[in-house]
This record gives C-alpha cells, sequence and structure tokens, in this order.
C-alpha cells in the first residue's frame, strides 16, 4: 500500500470540500477525477439539472500553514499551460458525453484554503470563472 503525500491529502480534501459546496447549492457530482490518456484529468465535473448548468472544476488546495499570503502562489499554480490543458480536458469530456452538449458551460478554478488536519474545518473556497 502506497501512502498518501501531505499534498495529495489536502488536495483530496480540497476536492471534497470544494464537492460539498456545489453540492448544497443543489449540483451533483457527474464525474471526479475523470482522465483522458495523454492529456490529463479533471477534479470535479458537476451538473445542475434544474439550471442545466454543467460545471467544470479545476481544484487547487492548501494547507492553513501554507494558505497564509498565498494566493498569488496559487494563481501562479494555474499556469497558462494548465489552462491550456484544461480546455482540451473540457473539449474531450464534452465528445464523449454528447448529451452535455445543451447544458450551460462553465469552468472554474477553485482555491481552497486551510485544507488539513483539522478536517477542513474553517476552511475558505475562492471561485475563479474561466474563459477560453
Amino acid at each position: 500500500m502506497v501512502k498518501a503525500t501531505h499534498n495529495q491529502t489536502v488536495g483530496n480534501q480540497g476536492e471534497r470540500l470544494v464537492q460539498q459546496y456545489f453540492e448544497r447549492k443543489g449540483f451533483t457530482l457527474a464525474d471526479a477525477n475523470w482522465r483522458k490518456h495523454g492529456i490529463g484529468e479533471l477534479d470535479l465535473i458537476m451538473l445542475h439539472p434544474l439550471e442545466n448548468r454543467l460545471l467544470i472544476i479545476e481544484v487547487k488546495a492548501r494547507s492553513a500553514t501554507d494558505a497564509n499570503g498565498q494566493e498569488s502562489a496559487l494563481k501562479a499554480a494555474f499556469s497558462p499551460k494548465k489552462q491550456e490543458r484544461l480546455q482540451l480536458l473540457t473539449e474531450a469530456y464534452l465528445a464523449e458525453n454528447p448529451t452535455l452538449a445543451n447544458f450551460s458551460l462553465e469552468v472554474l478554478w477553485v482555491a481552497v484554503h486551510g485544507c488539513g488536519d483539522e478536517g477542513g474545518a474553517g476552511a475558505s473556497i475562492t471561485c475563479y470563472p474561466l474563459e477560453f
């Protein structure tokens, strides 16, 4: 068994917190950690069937000890190359799921501060929309 690193643990917790955040807003999880060989992975795909909305979400999570003054570091982690890969992944996902073509698409990257040992209590979530 391979033990998860601190960053993997924080990342997984961040994804769970973001999923729960959007579920409280009426979204349901369509897919998590969806992979396309040779391109990469989409963290979360959320649907709001009543509003015909589809969210593609890239999560960047940091622990409480890493969060102070790290907003610019989080933005830097979401490089133009990462944005281009996210666009390619979004197109691939939609090509494999043509029934979602009528949904209003939103692509977000979400910063989560305060993940870690306390189970995410007090974590803050900030959403940044992306335009392709």
